[in-house]
């Protein structure tokens, strides 16, 4: 059997499925914070850094929670914002370096929520 008619009969359940919808749902869930819509975002980002956790993808799932942390400081929650940062900044520690523009990106935010805090 093909991959792709594999992938359609397995009710979402392997990898390749759980890629798209951790992929669907962060992009719907950023489009909602563009849009102001930032509890809906939150909702779609929970479900996506969910989906990262169980894939085991460490830099997904720490670029998930950075989509996080920006939507709770759109929505005041500097603190919960922080926490969003920190872990991800300790999910991507030893696996990218400090110059990497991911960390960098993480470091940023984290200072700017502090500030904020």
């Amino acid at each position: 059997m093909s991959e792709e008619k594999s992938c359609q009969n397995c009710a979402n359940t392997c990898r390749k499925c759980k890629i798209k919808k951790h992929h669907a749902l962060h992009s719907e869930g950023m489009a909602a914070c563009a849009k102001g819509a930032l509890a809906n975002a939150e909702t779609k980002l929970r479900e996506a850094l969910e989906l990262a956790r169980e894939l085991g993808m460490v830099v997904l799932e720490a670029n998930t929670l950075n989509s996080l942390g920006i939507v709770s400081s759109l929505s005041g929650g500097n603190e919960k914002a922080e926490t969003c940062y920190i872990r991800a900044l300790e999910l991507v520690d030893g696996k990218l370096g400090e110059d990497h523009f991911f960390h960098r990106t993480l470091n940023k935010n984290l200072a700017e929520a502090r500030a904020l805090g």
